[in-house]
């Protein structure tokens, strides 16, 4: 369970501070409000379709294509990972879009994956350390009560 929580709280690091362009994003200026109801609807999601989780897991995928995704900069992230490791000025455009897409799809799977594991928990949004100024990336602190588990 330790996993569990220290997997969800990197996973929800990786939102970004301004989501992303999307159609059935909400904008968020509050990146702790953000996170906090991105939490809760997600897990409350997830609650409620454990019926439909136990008889098709793959339905994970959807609530987090639905719930986070538009939530989270691939871009950013998949650049992150790859860090100075490449010279992407050298790389092909349409490589460098590939590598995003698979690597949205594979966050996508990773989150599913350790959603399976959502037995009621709670999570936590921790209050802001300081003031967000004009930070385009910040930590939001998470914590992950498991109900009976110290």
């Amino acid at each position: 369970m330790k996993l569990y929580a220290t997997f969800l709280a990197g996973a929800l690091a990786i939102l970004s501070y301004l989501p992303q362009a999307s159609a059935e994003a909400v904008t968020f200026t509050d990146p702790y409000k953000m996170m906090e109801v991105l939490a809760d609807n997600t897990f409350s999601r997830i609650a409620k379709d454990q019926s439909k989780i136990q008889a098709d897991p793959e339905v994970l995928r959807v609530i987090v294509n639905d719930e986070l995704v538009p939530y989270i900069d691939s871009r950013y992230a998949a650049l992150r990972v790859i860090g100075n490791s490449a010279d992407l000025r050298k790389t092909p455009r349409e490589d460098i879009l590939a590598f995003v897409d698979a690597f949205q799809n594979y966050m996508v799977a990773t989150y599913a994956g350790v959603f399976t594991q959502y037995r009621d928990q709670k999570v936590i949004i921790e209050p802001a350390a300081g003031g967000l100024d004009d930070q385009k990336i910040i930590t939001v602190k998470t914590r992950v009560i498991d109900p009976g588990i110290p």
